[in-house]
């Protein structure tokens, strides 16, 4: 999940990025909430409120006022992107993963060139 920050719309509701870091950590957990037992069985309850759509996190409560909520909707772009958006590798059409591969001293290079391609 990928959250850029709009920081006039921040600065204009007073809103830092502590704020927002606390509240997304604050709102996005699973924790153990207790039990039900009978006299056969006992089942385990979990509180889980981890967020997994955009709009899940664009609805984190930054700040409750009086007169309205700010959201962090109201203050950042939320989106599903790739972890680096910086590089991307892709073979005859189709993503890739890019491995370097750097023989020790002494090896063989062709034993090492069929061991990558086995």
């Amino acid at each position: 999940m990928r959250i850029w920050l709009d920081m006039p719309a921040m600065a204009a509701r007073g809103i830092t990025v502590a704020d927002i870091e606390f509240a997304i950590r604050e709102q996005n957990v699973q924790i153990p909430s207790g039990r039900i037992e009978s006299n056969m069985r006992e089942f385990s309850i979990k509180t889980q409120s981890d967020l997994r759509t955009t709009e899940e996190f664009r609805r984190i409560i930054l700040y409750d006022y009086a007169d309205g909520r700010v959201r962090l909707g109201d203050v950042a772009e939320v989106e599903i992107a790739p972890e680096n958006d910086r590089t991307n590798l892709r073979v005859n059409g189709q993503t890739a993963i890019g491995l370097g591969v750097v023989r020790q001293s002494g090896a063989n290079v062709l034993e090492v060139a069929n061991g990558v391609k086995r």
